[in-house]
């Protein structure tokens, strides 16, 4: 996700603005042993949205593939909101 933020040629404040969140909670999810399952999601969408919005390919994800709906538990409705946990 790093890589996909330096592509996108956002800051962390646009993003957490952009998410309604705080620059703090980005820093938190871009961690490694981040423990909701959702939020990395969250970042990872809005991410890829706004590169491709860009015309600008994503960095694979490692860990992150595929579509968040089909994980059985994720909590689609926070990801379809891009609601962060608190």
């Amino acid at each position: 996700m790093r890589q996909n933020l330096t592509l996108s040629h956002l800051t962390i404040k646009n993003v957490a603005a952009d998410i309604n969140t705080f620059v703090q909670k980005i820093n938190q999810i871009l961690e490694p042993d981040h423990v909701v399952p959702e939020d990395p999601w969250i970042l990872k969408e809005y991410l890829s949205n706004k590169l491709q919005n860009q015309g600008i390919p994503d960095y694979p994800n490692s860990k992150l593939v595929g579509d968040f709906r089909d994980y059985w538990f994720l909590d689609t409705t926070k990801l379809e909101n891009q609601q962060l946990s608190k």
